[in-house]
């Protein structure tokens, strides 16, 4: 998994890929998903004797099979994305597609020079942004890092791939 953000974020990000995607059978290479393939309930037989129970299956993880091959091993399918197994790919295709990608240097900046007012030498006018990242560029990086770090521990931002992006293309 190559992104991070909160746990109510993941949450929102796995039902919109599920909401994305739809089942797909390697073994025939189609996708799954009409009625006929759709599991509402399975048999199972409980513990005292002979006798079976109903268990109703989540229809997002473990709702359908291919009817073709009888197989319930199936991997997700995101038109013009492709196909794969597991749903954190398409996460970080949602990610990467639809929300908005953060120029961190820019927002950074700004982010600094709104804290700290211009420094004035005679006639000319320095920005604090500026100063820092010319004369410790490390600390500059590392202050920008944290900050950034920050923003996706409180849910502000989401990190994917080295990237920040805003979680502007989920509902709140």
């Amino acid at each position: 998994m190559s992104f991070q953000m909160t746990e109510e974020l993941e949450d929102q990000f796995r039902a919109l890929a599920y909401d994305h995607t739809e089942p797909f059978c390697y073994s025939c290479y189609r996708i799954v998903g009409n009625e006929h393939d759709k599991v509402y309930a399975v048999a199972a037989q409980s513990i005292e004797g002979n006798s079976y129970s109903l268990e109703t299956w989540d229809a997002e993880t473990h709702g359908y099979f291919c009817h073709k091959c009888g197989s319930d091993d199936l991997m997700r399918h995101l038109e013009g994305v492709g196909v794969e197994w597991g749903i954190e790919w398409v996460i970080e295709s949602l990610i990467e597609s639809e929300c908005g990608l953060v120029d961190e240097e820019a927002a950074y900046d700004e982010l600094l020079d709104e804290l700290y007012p211009p420094y004035e030498i005679g006639y000319s006018k320095f920005f604090a942004s500026d100063i820092l990242k010319e004369n410790d560029p490390i600390c500059y990086r590392i202050g920008k890092q944290e900050h950034f770090d920050d923003r996706v521990h409180e849910g502000i931002l989401i990190e994917c791939n080295g990237s920040y992006y805003t979680p502007d293309c989920v509902a709140a």
